[in-house]
């Protein structure tokens, strides 16, 4: 399909409009968008309906991942065909309520901020979940973490927030609002974290 010129293709994710664990089948899910930047009006479609799929992320092989913000969490692995998405996997995400994903060649990380956990979801060269995964039906390591911060309202409990690779690479780095602190992960070399 041939867009006019200057069109940006967005994905897009949507809660129900009563929050992440409203009643479903009121518009949740993603949605292809076209941005015109000449009006800045957008247009587009549902193209796959998931429960609160608070976060996107793509990655290796044309794939696009979404976690849903539920408990338990989970993230689906959608490949991107043309202008639709064709659901590929969902696995659980490790911890309720994920938030945050960090794409690399080797692994998808998930933050969840219910349990404040950083999970590790395999990847194959394609960007789908490895035989591993697949089987065990979620991610093959869980990385909690114990603490609270000074506001008892927000703060009870780590609430891992989003996650990002350190300059070097060596280290993936969660942003814990539940702890006011940033927790430093060692990364493998085949993408598996030590604490």
């Amino acid at each position: 399909m041939v867009r006019p010129m200057g069109e940006t293709a967005l994905w897009l994710g949507a809660y129900p409009p009563s929050g992440p664990e409203g009643p479903a089948g009121q518009g949740e899910g993603i949605w292809r968008l076209r941005l015109d930047p000449r009006t800045g009006g957008l247009t587009g479609a549902l193209a796959a309906a998931l429960p609160a799929p608070s976060f996107l992320a793509r990655g290796p092989g044309g794939m696009l991942y979404a976690a849903s913000e539920t408990a338990p969490g989970t993230v689906t692995a959608l490949e991107v065909v043309g202008e639709g998405l064709v659901p590929v996997a969902t696995v659980a995400a490790g911890g309720d309520s994920p938030c945050h994903l960090l794409v690399t060649e080797q692994a998808l990380y998930v933050a969840t901020y219910g349990s404040g956990t950083v999970s590790v979801l395999p990847l194959d060269a394609d960007g789908r979940f490895t035989a591993q995964v697949l089987a065990s039906g979620g991610p093959v390591q869980v990385h909690g973490h114990q603490g609270s911060g000074p506001r008892a309202d927000r703060q009870e409990a780590p609430h891992a927030h989003s996650t990002m690779l350190s300059p070097d690479g060596r280290y993936v780095l969660a942003a814990d609002l539940g702890t006011d602190e940033v927790r430093r992960l060692r990364r493998r070399p085949d993408g598996l974290l030590d604490d």
